[in-house]
């Protein structure tokens, strides 16, 4: 059953995949894509013997431009930055460039298209600081709230755990001048499962939980087993304390 799953799984994903010669190099449109239905794209190009450069083009620049986000801005762009450089390969193109790309040898190929389409999928999470977009739900207030008191911010962070090479996702790592924490939401939609989730996570992490936050969003009531519970990982704020929690992190 399970070897069934996975070719399935497989199929499923080159079905989804094309590939094609442009130029000097190959073109890889991915099976993810962006809202809009965009597909990532990435461009793979020979550079030196057994050396190749995989980038997005801009396609990720270009997204948040679209949106109305300033990529010349303090927020905007060191936040864009800083998604450049947790990329798990040698970067590519110098600062002040707004491609993603990566430089690896032939057998790193296949993980480098994974992480940098992964990459291009999570920069999504700054179109909250487009100038004329409303925030939409409580993630683009919580992206909102740290650019403007001058965090770097990434979305769908991976979460050291206490196991040997594991991670998991939260919702942001928030970065200041000297400290960074993590950030896992629990909004009206799903306060069940977002009090399993977000205990769950912090649980399997050894960080200090001084840099583990669960932030409640407005109008959520938890009980007090969920309140102790997530205490005991983590610390716990309503949404509208968050504000002066993020001014300490940036302190």
């Amino acid at each position: 059953m399970t070897d069934n799953l996975i070719e399935a799984v497989r199929f499923s994903l080159d079905d989804r995949m094309s590939v094609w010669k442009q130029g000097q190099s190959t073109v890889i449109a991915t099976p993810w894509s962006l809202e809009d239905g965009t597909p990532v794209t990435l461009y793979v190009t020979e550079v030196d013997s057994g050396i190749f450069n995989v980038s997005d083009a801009g396609l990720a620049a270009g997204a948040l431009a679209d949106a109305g986000v300033n990529l010349d801005s303090s927020a905007a762009g060191s936040s864009f930055e800083l998604l450049k450089q947790i990329a798990h390969f040698s970067p590519a193109i110098e600062a002040g460039h707004w491609d993603i790309a990566v430089s690896v040898a032939a057998d790193q190929l296949g993980n480098a298209v994974v992480e940098l389409s992964e990459t291009v999928v999570r920069t999504e999470g700054l179109k909250a600081l487009a100038r004329r977009r409303p925030a939409r739900n409580f993630g683009d207030r919580i992206v909102k709230t740290a650019a403007e008191i001058g965090l770097k911010i990434e979305p769908r962070a991976r979460l050291p755990l206490r196991y040997k090479n594991a991670t998991r996702r939260v919702s942001y790592r928030l970065i200041g001048e000297h400290r960074d924490a993590y950030l896992q939401s629990i909004t009206r939609a799903a306060v069940t499962t977002g009090y399993d989730h977000a205990r769950a996570l912090f649980a399997d992490s050894s960080i200090s939980n001084t840099r583990k936050l669960t932030v409640v969003e407005s109008g959520v009531q938890l009980d007090e087993w969920q309140y102790e519970g997530l205490s005991e990982v983590s610390k716990v704020l309503a949404e509208l304390a968050m504000p002066a929690e993020l001014v300490q992190l940036a302190s």
